[in-house]
């Protein structure tokens, strides 16, 4: 009876155990160390996160057409039939009555990637123009035409060529700041914010360089940020950045600062944190 009893409580307290360890594990994992993942790759992002990195492909490819570059960036998701996954998802913002833009940019990538259905075509199809009356059928009609008016020339931007200047849109530079991030330097890290301090997605940055110039958009990491972009830097080349309707940030380059890498053991590429905000 008593060796009954003594095992009884010994299992008891096994269970016991078992359930405060367990506890204690997933506390452990979920409260004080939880995993942070960081540069995830597009294909291991979390479903919702890869539908907006699909639409901010779109809106990409909308502004400077080069579809090379959208299938490059879609690769990533790893997707069997990205096409008819670029479709779907047109076809949802469509049934959602989602922001017009960011779907008509979809459908036309998915029409680009050669998937089309007859609910996008509305959004791919390019408009008719009206018939016109012949010349002398249109002055006796409509009269004589309205006197020209002058278009007046806009003033030059300022900042580095290729900038996108907007009256909605005006960025000033919030931080400029060299660092060290070890091996993996070498980098212009960008972040924009909108006046709330919030991150910016969709915005166009443009980069030159003595031999060529690039552009990219942020949010196409939306696990660091949605207002984030990064640009890889080449050793030796001195780099110019320009966001829309910002000045231009000039002499951006991976040389090597002691001040900034002092506690690394030898020279390592450093790498350029910018901070943009929207502003009047």
């Amino acid at each position: 009876m008593i060796a009954q009893r003594g095992s009884g409580i010994l299992l008891i307290a096994l269970f016991v155990g078992l359930a405060v360890g367990l506890a204690l594990g997933l506390t452990l994992t979920w409260v004080v160390w939880p995993v942070q993942y960081y540069d995830t790759d597009p294909v291991d992002l979390r479903p919702e996160h890869k539908e907006d990195y699909i639409a901010l492909v779109g809106t990409a490819y909308a502004i400077d057409g080069d579809l090379a570059r959208a299938e490059a960036r879609l690769a990533k998701l790893e997707e069997k039939d990205i096409g008819s996954v670029v479709a779907g998802l047109a076809e949802r913002y469509l049934r959602e009555g989602r922001d017009v833009e960011k779907t008509r940019s979809l459908a036309k990538l998915a029409d680009a990637l050669g998937v089309s259905t007859s609910a996008m075509l509305v959004y791919i199809a390019t408009p008719t123009p009206l018939p016109t009356l012949a010349t002398e059928e249109a002055s006796v009609a409509l009269g004589p035409p309205p006197p020209m008016v002058p278009t007046p020339t806009p003033p030059a931007t300022a900042g580095l060529p290729g900038v996108i200047t907007t009256s909605e849109a005006i960025f000033h530079l919030l931080e400029k700041r060299r660092f060290c991030e070890g091996q993996d330097g070498g980098r212009i890290l960008v972040y924009v914010r909108d006046e709330e301090g919030q991150g910016l997605p969709s915005v166009r940055i443009a980069v030159f360089w003595p031999e060529g110039e690039d552009e990219f958009f942020t949010g196409l990491k939306p696990e660091e940020d949605a207002g984030y972009a990064d640009f890889e830097m080449q050793q030796g080349i001195v780099y110019n950045l320009a966001v829309a309707g910002a000045e231009g940030v000039e002499g951006l380059s991976t040389e090597f600062s002691a001040a900034d890498c002092s506690n690394v053991e030898q020279p390592v590429p450093s790498s350029w944190r910018l901070v943009f905000q929207r502003g009047s």
